[in-house]
């Protein structure tokens, strides 16, 4: 069996998963490291560089503890830290997608050109109107070349680096992660924004996806100030609060009512391109889905949909299994999971 391996870098964590593949995948190693940095793709402090040396040394001596070394591994960073949209070109060949995308990328590149790195997947072909649909992925040269460097000072070979949403995009139209819907909405929470996209699982294809700039520390914060908490106990706060709950009330649902408002771009975006509208919407965050969940459906005009988390009996056994010990594990692992697929 070839051993498979797949890392999911965080703002201050590090998550890797491996395996053994065959007629399908096996995983049986989750390992969870704190990168010790206030956020891994910001700029370090001299303190924080030297903590980072100490964990690089600590994830080595695991990795060859654990005899995961000298692999290939696929790597996934957060949604935040790229640009993910869909942009409509004239028809091209193949050959000629890239001059294309270059001739227009001040209009979806956040920075100079000379410092991105494109990537892009074709979701559609329109000969009637001679047209062209890509998902644009674009990340900065010098965050790429950040994490190949950690990655490779582990012994290990970068073979895709991909955002967040896309891996999970995989997941769902391959039916690894099985679903009685057709149409479907998947938010990514991360810390600074979300990504909101809409897949249409019978024709296999993106729909729409739209980032917007709220994420969990929005809601942190927002505690933090109004309540005097630390920064921790915010978090905290956060994640265990109830409807029932002073706080969820004044603070939280006020607040969540912005949030839900790009939400709704999202599905009317996709009404104006294909009429109807998603009956499901999966929800990921790295630590607070169930209090999102709840605002969900504590919310009008999102309570009519069909609120769900991503869950480890949705996984198609037959392709993915999971070594017991990781069943209540799956909300950390299912992006590096995503990943494999």
């Amino acid at each position: 069996m070839k051993k498979t391996l797949s890392i999911h870098f965080m703002n201050q964590n590090l998550r890797i998963i491996a395996g053994k593949t065959d007629q399908k995948t096996i995983l049986d190693h989750y390992l969870d490291f704190s990168l010790k940095t206030h956020d891994f793709f910001d700029n370090l402090s001299v303190e924080e560089e030297k903590q980072q040396n100490k964990v690089n040394d600590l994830i080595k001596s695991t990795l060859k503890q654990n005899h995961l070394q000298d692999l290939d591994v696929k790597v996934v960073i957060p949604d935040e830290v790229c640009s993910l949209q869909i942009i409509k070109l004239p028809l091209v060949s193949e050959k000629e997608i890239v001059s294309a995308i270059e001739l227009q990328a001040e209009e979806f590149v956040p920075y100079p050109i000379e410092k991105a790195s494109f990537d892009y997947q074709i979701l559609s072909i329109d000969k009637s109107e001679n047209q062209i649909y890509l998902l644009i992925i674009v990340t900065l040269l010098e965050l790429i070349d950040r994490v190949s460097d950690f990655v490779l000072d582990f012994g290990l070979y970068p073979e895709s680096l991909e955002p967040e949403s896309t891996a999970i995009y995989r997941l769902l139209i391959n039916q690894i992660y099985k679903t009685d819907a057709d149409l479907v909405m998947f938010i990514n929470i991360n810390n600074q924004s979300t990504q909101s996209s809409i897949l249409n699982l019978t024709q296999k294809q993106l729909v729409t996806t739209n980032s917007f700039n709220i994420g969990q520390n929005f809601f942190y914060k927002a505690l933090q100030n109004n309540l005097n908490l630390s920064a921790s106990v915010a978090v905290e706060t956060f994640n265990t609060i109830t409807p029932k709950d002073a706080a969820f009330k004044q603070i939280i649902t006020p607040l969540f009512t912005e949030y839900a408002k790009e939400v709704q771009k999202t599905i009317l975006a996709t009404v104006n391109k294909i009429g109807t509208i998603p009956k499901v919407i999966y929800i990921h965050s790295a630590q607070s889905v169930n209090t999102f969940i709840q605002l969900f459906n504590q919310t009008n005009h999102l309570k009519q949909y069909q609120i769900r988390p991503l869950i480890i009996d949705n996984i198609d056994s037959s392709k993915i299994a999971l070594n017991e010990s990781l069943y209540s594990k799956f909300s950390e692992i299912v992006i590096p999971l995503a990943a494999l697929t």
